[in-house]
């Protein structure tokens, strides 16, 4: 089997395991139904169908040779409902459904990301390293599902966030860190280039919370480490200059939550977030430049 063809296997395989992995992130608490995001952002599926021909294309070295490529986004974002838990000593134990968060991208600091790639070899099939910052604050007047006890009093139902919760947000980010396998459509002789890509990493969330009821004092903010935290992606690049190109693309984020409250205790829950991004970037080799058998 030659190599290009083991390496397209490979790159194929991995990209559609980080998918299946990102789908069980987006599963309830309760159960596999899975949250699909195609309910979200109609026009980011499409815009991932746009993908396939970098998973599919021809193989050979059309693509260019290697590259460095380094790039920078920001968009719209929405982050999904989540369960989430709450566990503290002196008789709490909840657990809530359906929390709803907003994300406000465009409000500072807004919702943005940078990345740097590496493509070797065809100049296909590459390694990138993306950081995203993403907000997400509970709606505390909201009425959510409930179960467990607070302060060893059973809870009612449902009720309001607020009833339980000054705080709950990670206003500065539950930040992404991943580490991403990406393959392209051959870029020799075109404008445009789909491309697709999935990966792994570690979460960076700002946990903020704050207990109804509780002084200030005793308010958790704080930058903490949360693992596995995965991700797909699929999207068009535009290489308008020779070194100059512009990309627009869909991303699902998910990760695994565990903040550690400062006054004991800790909240559990996994976000998922769909993004509709875009943004310049900049090809150390340019558009058009073959390498030499």
């Amino acid at each position: 089997m030659p190599a290009s063809l083991r390496r397209r296997i490979l790159a194929e395989t991995l990209i559609v395991g980080c998918v299946v992995a990102v789908a069980c992130s987006a599963t309830t608490s309760r159960g596999m139904r899975i949250a699909l995001p195609f309910d979200i952002y109609p026009g980011g599926a499409y815009l991932a169908l746009l993908a396939l021909p970098a998973l599919f294309g021809g193989e050979g070295s059309e693509a260019g040779g290697p590259d460095i490529q380094f790039a920078a986004y920001a968009g719209p974002s929405y982050t999904m409902p989540s369960a989430l838990s709450l566990v503290q000593p002196g008789g709490t134990e909840m657990h809530f459904e359906g929390i709803a968060w907003d994300g406000e991208p465009f409000k500072g600091p807004i919702y943005y990301g940078y990345r740097g790639f590496l493509w070797p070899h065809d100049g296909r099939t590459g390694l990138m390293a993306d950081f995203t910052h993403i907000k997400a604050m509970a709606r505390l007047e909201s009425d959510v599902d409930q179960t467990g006890t607070r302060d060893g009093e059973e809870v009612p139902p449902r009720e309001p966030l607020a009833a339980t919760f000054r705080r709950l947000e990670f206003t500065h980010g539950y930040n992404f860190l991943t580490l991403n396998l990406v393959r392209r459509a051959t870029a020799q002789g075109r404008t445009l280039v789909p491309y697709a890509g999935a990966g792994a990493g570690i979460a960076l969330p700002h946990v903020e919370v704050l207990r109804q009821g509780r002084e200030r004092s005793a308010r958790t903010s704080e930058y903490q480490v949360a693992f596995p935290a995965v991700q797909v992606l699929g999207g068009v690049e535009w290489r308008v200059f020779a070194h100059i190109s512009l990309f627009v693309e869909y991303k699902l984020s998910c990760a695994v939550i565990r903040g550690q409250i400062r006054s004991g205790g800790h909240v559990d829950t996994s976000l998922c977030t769909h993004q509709l991004l875009g943004g310049p970037a900049w090809h150390f080799r340019a558009r058009g430049a073959t390498t030499k058998p």
